[in-house]
């Protein structure tokens, strides 16, 4: 029942990481699109870099550095987060080698029962060899009891183990946690950087607005005055030829009085007359065209002069907002130096973190012990090839692999102690070679295969019986999985 709650507890802590994880990728999107917004803004800001405001090149190069630091966290955070879900398939795959071995333990102890039910019937006819079998029995029984309290032993260590990941995810997810609140802090800090570069541009087009306002100011002055010059010119020339006409029109009147004799004269003077009549005819329409237009430019003077003094309020209400902006501005660039320092902080437990993540990987591997498959299988005598009817032990252990890739075979080939020792030693060697040739073609492959043979040492049974013996003629395979 502990191992299903172990079983249990494993499979939910894998989805909350999966959880977890899928939460952080929505994040990293999150904060891509803050960065792109970002990079936006600062391409808006290198007009305003260019004009070398000291605060907002200042401001900048913090901002850049606290998105390199962000970055970098995010980085370290990645590769935290890779540890520990790599930290987690070793625990399953430490889970699933303990339940393989706890499998492996129960069928070796029905092997051992079978075994002393064998022993046991061949002791009714041979009372001699029971003591020897018992006593065999009692040490496979004492090793079993031993293996099944390293097995507990190890459990109990996976148990803390778990409880320690699973700390560690909650102080990673805390990590998650404060660096979501920089990442929001930070977007304070660059939309007080937005607004106070709105503002700026704000000032820049009030301040060019009222620059071309003046320029307008300027020109109609110069106008009116060109205008008020030529009104007087004007003016002067009107009294010149009122004055002409009153001096034609007097020497028309004297020429009337002379006579006849002055008739010609008299047309002269008319003529005249009439063309000085003309031109100050001329002159008035003139100059009552010159003062409507410096009637108008006197308007327009006013109205720009209006719009001169609004402007100028408009910039000094944007003086006084932009004084309030750089208070604000500077405020930000202390919140960015706090958040690098937070940021800083958060690095170095992360560093921690990982460094205990990968020890406590390395714990995992030390205890988990490696998964051992072994059968024997046994020779008539002289045999020297593998005989299908007594190969059922090998069939077990191939099918126990279940074809994967293992790590080591060990193939031992022994013998009774009949014949010159030599001979046996070769002829074990023979026997061992053609199992580890009967696995290959059942389609076991290793890393490493180990051949030897060791004639009649190691006997497993007396020599002074032909069942002892037809025990001691065998090759005893060990695979490490």
């Amino acid at each position: 029942a502990s191992r299903e709650e172990l079983s249990q507890q494993v499979t939910a802590l894998e989805a909350s990481l999966a959880e977890g994880q899928g939460r952080i990728e929505t994040l990293q999107a999150e904060l891509a699109d803050a960065v792109a917004q970002r990079d936006g803004i600062a391409a808006e800001l290198a007009t305003v870099q260019a004009s070398g405001t000291e605060a907002v090149n200042a401001l900048e190069a913090s901002r850049d550095g606290l998105v390199q630091e962000v970055a970098t966290l995010e980085e370290a955070l990645a590769e935290g987060q890779g540890q520990v879900e790599a930290l987690q398939a070793d625990l399953a795959a430490v889970v699933a080698e303990r339940d393989t071995l706890s499998a492996d333990i129960e069928a070796e102890r029905t092997s051992h029962a079978q075994a002393l039910a064998a022993i046991q019937a061949t002791a009714q006819a041979a009372e001699s060899e029971a003591t020897d079998l018992a006593a065999r029995d009692q040490e496979l029984s004492a090793a079993l009891t031993d293996a099944q309290g390293r097995l507990a032993g190890n459990e109990a260590r996976i148990a803390e183990l778990t409880a320690g990941i699973a700390d560690l995810e909650q102080r990673v997810a805390a990590t998650a946690g404060e660096r979501d609140a920089l990442q929001s802090r930070l977007a304070d800090a660059e939309g007080a950087l937005v607004e106070a570069t709105a503002q700026i541009e704000e000032k820049g087009a009030i301040e060019t607005r009222l620059a071309e306002t003046l320029a307008l100011v300027d020109q109609a002055r110069q106008q009116g005055s060109a205008l008020e010059e030529r009104e007087l010119a004007l003016t002067g020339d009107l009294e010149a030829a009122t004055a002409r006409i009153g001096e034609l029109e007097a020497g028309l009147s004297m020429a009337e009085q002379s006579g006849s004799n002055l008739a010609g004269e008299v047309e002269t003077l008319r003529g005249e007359l009439g063309t000085a009549q003309e031109q100050r005819a001329a002159l008035e329409t003139e100059l009552a065209s010159v003062q409507d237009e410096l009637a108008s430019t006197r308007a327009n003077v006013e109205t720009l002069t209006a719009e001169l003094e609004t402007s100028r309020g408009e910039l000094e209400a944007a003086r006084v907002q932009l004084a309030s902006t750089e208070g604000a501005v500077s405020e930000a660039e202390e919140q960015i130096g706090l958040y690098t320092a937070e940021i800083e902080t958060l690095n170095r437990e992360l560093q921690t973190k990982s460094e205990e993540a990968r020890l406590l990987t390395a714990r995992v591997e030390e205890l988990t012990p490696p998964e051992i498959y072994e059968a024997v299988i046994n020779f008539r005598f002289g045999a020297d090839t593998v005989q299908e009817e007594l190969t059922s032990g090998l069939g077990d252990l191939v099918a126990s692999i279940d074809g994967q890739q293992v790590q080591k075979v060990t193939l031992t080939g022994y013998t009774d102690d009949r014949g010159a020792e030599q001979f046996n030693r070769d002829l074990s060697l023979k026997r061992a070679q053609d199992v580890a040739d009967e696995m290959r073609r059942m389609g076991v492959t290793s890393n490493q295969w180990v051949v030897r043979g060791l004639g009649p040492e190691n006997p497993v049974d007396t020599n002074d019986t032909p069942l002892g013996r037809f025990n001691n003629r065998r090759v005893e395979v060990l695979v490490e999985k």
